[in-house]
């Protein structure tokens, strides 16, 4: 028997960001976490959203650019953004 020990060029975020773009996975953690298992929101609701959240703050000379992007962020039809945010373990 063979045995292969390449190493896998896949990385863990990307694949659990493809993972999360699914409407029926997004809506299934929501109804879950959120709504106590109440099917509130379903697929067909949800829309994909732009992730990139920036700003910048100014206070009187001072300004900074503030960057957020979470992993994937989906409105409802209700206008209500939610946002998934997931940690992932990744070895070295």
């Amino acid at each position: 028997m063979k045995t292969t020990t390449a190493k896998s060029k896949l990385k863990p975020d990307i694949v659990l960001k493809n993972f999360w773009r699914d409407n029926a996975r997004f809506a299934d953690l929501f109804n879950g976490a959120l709504f106590h298992g109440d099917q509130i929101l379903a697929p067909h609701m949800l829309l994909e959203s732009d992730t990139d959240v920036s700003s910048i703050l100014k206070f009187n000379s001072y300004a900074e650019t503030l960057r957020h992007i979470p992993d994937v962020v989906k409105k409802s039809v209700y206008g209500i953004d939610y946002e998934g945010v997931f940690r992932y373990c990744q070895e070295k």
